[in-house]
């Protein structure tokens, strides 16, 4: 994964500031001419509601956005928007979030907001991606099946009209759909999961669940630390990811990189990345879960990167998670190891020690420290 770079999160501004800057990828400067660097704030992956997360979207304050953005401004200078840069603010289908979106693009210095041209785009959803987290709904017209997307530049978007890649329409119009039915590919344990997100992260919820969740027992769900749950209920679809890398993006900065979704896809398009974890346990984990899922890619022939020398390498094929059995498959399987012939052995392996090398030693991944998982609870005992 050399397009990969994981940090993670500083109470201290200016520590974040030093950590994004020592980054190459931080360091990169976009322009209307090369293209964007685009920074990507999406509400829903910026934490996990404490209870009831399958029907409740994460609580957001503004400050939890500026508190992410700041380091990041200020890195470029805080006195404006970098012209090459492209900030996408989502918020994740919760109504009324704009303020607190826009009001984190200011001066990390004196708060003033900073100039700014401003596009809201607009999500749709199928019913059924919409409404993928209630178990029970009532009522009528109570799944939003929308997201405000805002695209802030600092000065108007310059990128030529072309068609979308999988939606209808093109990049001059302001829709963007209907984006279907996305899953969370990265399951762990509920215990695993609360040292990952941190206490920060899993605020008590205010209000009532969205969409007039109704669970099937008015009993609390008492979740253990060994059941196995997704990382995220919010899961943002690959496929509107695609879509914003198409705005002519050169490298991301992801401040909610979650599951590591946009991560993945960054990798197979060769797009520099930067994602800003919540802790140390969270940084392991991702970048586990992120080359598992790229060595996986490398071993499915109906993946955008599928390599079947590096397949018979990592030797994937034949614990049967490729499908084998269809002619078709086999057919492009044969053509792709007669492309790949000519590569030395030494070399794959040399690129496979690479990727297992360039985002570090994860194999804390799922563990975390016992100083995390200690305040993890005790938080949670505070939250009860």
């Amino acid at each position: 994964m050399e397009h990969i770079t994981l940090i993670t999160e500083e109470d201290s501004r200016a520590e974040m500031q030093l950590k994004i800057e020592a980054t190459t990828i931080g360091k990169k400067r976009g322009s209307v001419d090369q293209g964007y660097v685009l920074v990507y704030f999406h509400a829903n992956m910026s934490g996990e509601s404490a209870t009831q997360p399958w029907a409740r979207r994460p609580a957001v304050a503004g400050s939890v956005v500026k508190n992410l953005l700041a380091p990041l401004l200020a890195s470029r200078g805080g006195d404006s928007i970098h012209e090459g840069d492209l900030i996408v603010l989502c918020d994740g289908g919760k109504l009324g979030l704009e303020h607190a979106l826009l009001g984190a693009v200011c001066n990390p210095e004196t708060g003033k907001a900073l100039a700014k041209v401003k596009k809201t785009l607009y999500i749709t959803k199928t019913e059924e991606a919409a409404g993928v987290n209630k178990e029970l709904t009532r009522g009528t017209a109570t799944v939003n099946q929308l997201e405000a997307l805002h695209m802030l530049t600092h000065s108007a978007h310059r990128t030529q009209k072309k068609k979308r890649v999988k939606m209808d329409g093109s990049t001059a119009g302001t829709l963007i759909g209907p984006v279907g039915l996305s899953e969370c590919s990265w399951q762990t344990t509920f215990g695993l999961k609360r040292v990952m997100y941190g206490p920060q992260k899993r605020p008590l919820p205010g209000g009532a669940a969205d969409a007039d969740m109704e669970t099937p027992s008015a009993k609390r769900v008492v979740r253990k630390d060994e059941d196995t749950e997704p990382f995220t209920y919010w899961p943002v679809s690959d496929d509107l990811l695609r879509e914003l890398l198409h705005y002519d993006v050169i490298s991301v900065i992801d401040l909610t990189p979650g599951d590591g979704s946009f991560a993945r896809l960054c990798a197979t398009q060769k797009i520099p990345y930067l994602g800003i974890a919540f802790t140390t346990a969270h940084q392991h984990g991702l970048a586990r879960h992120i080359k598992e899922g790229i060595f996986k890619s490398y071993c499915d022939t109906d993946a955008e990167d599928y390599d079947a020398a590096l397949a018979e390498i990592i030797n994937v094929e034949n614990s049967g998670t490729t499908a084998t059995s269809s002619r078709t498959t086999r057919a492009k399987r044969g053509k792709a190891r007669a492309k790949t012939q000519t590569k030395s052995k030494s070399a794959l392996l040399k690129r496979l020690q690479t990727l297992q090398g360039s985002l570090g030693d994860d194999n804390q991944g799922d563990e975390g420290s016992e100083e995390e998982e200690e305040k993890a609870e005790e938080s949670d005992d505070e939250n009860e």
